[in-house]
């Protein structure tokens, strides 16, 4: 059982699943960015540049959500980094009065 209420496996699969979404997340954004330099080819009119500024929306949004996801990634490993040396101080210590 855990000192605290974060439990540190807990905070791993946090940290590796924001991983593999960022990774994730990654390839649809290459995979977009493919397609909005295609489309400003091929569809001039007035709905492809419609849907040029939606996809350049779009990847704004995508930089805003890997910037969020990057920071709760280092939150969680700054975290889980903290609670292990409390726990290690805890456990100086009670050696240290044992």
């Amino acid at each position: 059982m855990s000192r605290n209420a974060y439990d540190e496996a807990v905070l791993i699969q946090i940290i590796n699943g924001t991983d593999t979404a960022l990774q994730n997340m990654g390839t649809v954004n290459q995979q977009v960015q493919l397609i909005s330099g295609q489309l400003t080819t091929v569809n001039q009119s007035t709905s492809g540049q419609r849907l040029s500024y939606a996809l350049t929306d779009w990847s704004h949004s995508f930089n805003r959500v890997v910037n969020s996801l990057k920071a709760l990634n280092d939150n969680v490993v700054t975290m889980r980094n903290e609670l292990r040396n409390a726990a290690a101080e805890a456990d100086s210590a009670a050696a240290a009065t044992g």
